[in-house]
């Protein structure tokens, strides 16, 4: 069975569901659903939606939890209570993306520390991120790409050496150099090439060039440290099977193994 660990549940509607699962079923993947509430530019169904496709399709759907990285007048968002919640409900990993400050600013750190506790998965999407007409509004008259820096998990991954960080999309083709060099030097930073800013821009040598380093003492080979992420969506299932297709052209066979599902079991147990 492999694993993608980047699918976004975008729809609560059964009849569009099951189409995902089928999918799901046909290609033998696990998709690792994650919500996302509101989050300043489009809505989708909250954790509870993920939580309960997940019961449904326990086979098949792994559920993470979207956390509201907002600013310091929302206690709840920085609430790292609200960690040991999830995962009492049955949340095995961790979706971040456009927070109010960087992602390594202190407010957010004791979130991490709690969720490094349980030594589960937390993806941060990080480059290039679209933006649309309500992100002119007021409370997004803020730095928005440079808050999804790939360094800016630097410093979490570091503090937290049993967290499992990864790196959606490795930063875009904006930070591709900058996501492989900590995937290189930092020993709990994983990546995919899921979604925009790379489908179809990466080559099998260019990915050879980031991720393979030749050092004057040796290599340093951080290929095993790409894994299956498609950036699918519920409503939008054909990119689980296309996402395969593009990152086994991309990685050399022996890391298929790795890359398609292995280490990400590690990481959830299971």
């Amino acid at each position: 069975m492999k694993i993608d660990h980047h699918v976004h549940s975008d729809s609560d509607d059964p009849g569009i569901i099951k189409a995902f699962i089928q999918v799901l079923e046909k290609n033998e993947t696990m998709a690792c659903l994650s919500g996302g509430g509101w989050r300043g530019d489009h809505s989708y169904p909250g954790n509870d939606n993920s939580l309960a496709i997940a019961k449904a399709y326990p086979g098949l759907v792994v559920p993470f939890a979207w956390i509201n990285l907002w600013n310091e007048s929302d206690r709840a968002a920085s609430d790292p209570d609200q960690i040991d919640r999830f995962v009492e409900r049955g949340f095995r990993g961790f979706k971040f993306i456009a927070p109010w400050y960087e992602y390594d600013h202190d407010l957010y750190m004791p979130i991490y520390e709690r969720i490094a506790m349980y030594k589960l998965p937390v993806l941060f999407h990080t480059g290039h991120y679209r933006p649309s007409p309500s992100q002119a509004a007021a409370d997004f008259r803020r730095p928005l790409i440079k808050n999804m820096r790939p360094l800016t998990l630097d410093r979490i991954a570091r503090s937290f050496p049993d967290l499992p960080v990864i790196m959606a999309h490795m930063g875009t083709s904006l930070y591709w150099e900058e996501g492989a060099q900590l995937c290189l030097g930092t020993p709990n930073i994983y990546a995919d090439l899921a979604g925009c800013g790379n489908w179809g821009r990466m080559t099998p040598q260019r990915l050879q060039e980031l991720l393979v380093s030749p050092y004057c003492y040796g290599v340093s080979n951080a290929l095993n440290k790409l894994l299956l992420g498609s950036d699918a969506y519920v409503t939008r299932p054909k990119i689980v099977e296309d996402a395969q297709k593009y990152y086994a052209m991309l990685l050399p066979e022996e890391f298929h193994a790795g890359a398609f599902g292995g280490t990400m079991a590690k990481m959830l147990k299971m």
